[in-house]
């Protein structure tokens, strides 16, 4: 029985092995720029504003500065450590992880796209967690940048993983790290909005 065991569990293995796809480096390269491009803008915004600047907000319901700031930040341990257990789960079949690819080019324009509105989830809400601009940025820096190197490095099988998206449904692991980048793009844009406002601090 232990022998029919262990050889079930070493075919299991194996299958896995022969079934996963190494991360192409025009991919890596890809997701790596993205999240660089990314990490430098929300640097720049966080560099040009004063403390009136990083509070004001437009009006109640609105996020300020600060708001899409701290929510960029508590965003990135949330994907990446959800995705990082993602891979713990059993392979797909390969028509599921057919279809997620297929949504390739509609990752970036999805998300960026504001026409469509989303509650962020409780964990992700920001509540001031960080006193100040320099502690908000100095947490974002820690997360993104150990993404950066987890995507410089990583051997996983981010292909053959699917996680749910509020919008986009099944995606890859590795569609989402692109969604990753482009969430900070997103709520960057927001924060920009409020630098238009009319009452915004000159």
């Amino acid at each position: 029985m232990l022998n029919k065991l262990a050889i079930l569990v070493y075919a299991t293995q194996l299958l896995t092995a022969q079934s996963a796809e190494p991360i192409t480096a025009a991919d890596r390269e890809r997701a790596i720029s993205y999240l660089q491009q990314t990490r430098q803008q929300y640097v720049d915004l966080l560099s040009s504003v004063n403390e009136a600047q990083w509070k004001y907000k437009a009006s109640p319901e609105r996020w300020s500065i600060a708001e899409c700031a701290e929510h960029i930040a508590l965003t990135e341990d949330e994907i990446h450590n959800g995705m990082r257990k993602n891979l713990d789960r059993p392979r797909p079949d390969s028509e599921a992880l057919a279809k997620a690819r297929a949504k390739d080019d509609r990752i970036i324009p999805e998300i960026l796209d504001r026409s469509k509105k989303r509650e962020a989830p409780p964990q992700i809400r920001p509540t001031g967690r960080w006193v100040s601009k320099d502690e908000t940025l100095k947490n974002f820096l820690a997360s993104r940048d150990r993404v950066i190197e987890y995507m410089r490095t990583t051997q996983d099988d981010l292909y053959g993983h699917l996680g749910g998206h509020a919008t986009l449904g099944p995606i890859t692991t590795y569609q989402w790290y692109i969604a990753l980048s482009a969430h900070t793009q997103r709520h960057l844009e927001q924060a920009a909005e409020v630098t238009r406002e009319p009452g915004y601090p000159r």
